[in-house]
């Protein structure tokens, strides 16, 4: 159980020993990430969208 508390201990200060970002930089990259899961969000709907409607073209040759 002391093994717990010494991880608890050493988990704490090397949380004090962090650098923490300052808010506007923060911001701008929340704001970077944000802009890339949007972007990687459209073109993967897009070549999902692409995809299915290629499948759905090949399922009709035959009939």
């Amino acid at each position: 159980m002391s093994t717990f508390f010494n991880f608890l201990r050493d988990s704490y200060h090397e949380l004090l020993l962090v650098t923490w970002p300052k808010q506007d930089e923060l911001l701008r990259h929340t704001i970077i990430t944000v802009v890339f899961v949007l972007i990687s969000s459209l073109i993967l709907g897009l070549v999902d969208y692409s995809f299915t409607n290629a499948y759905r073209w090949f399922l009709t040759l035959n009939s």
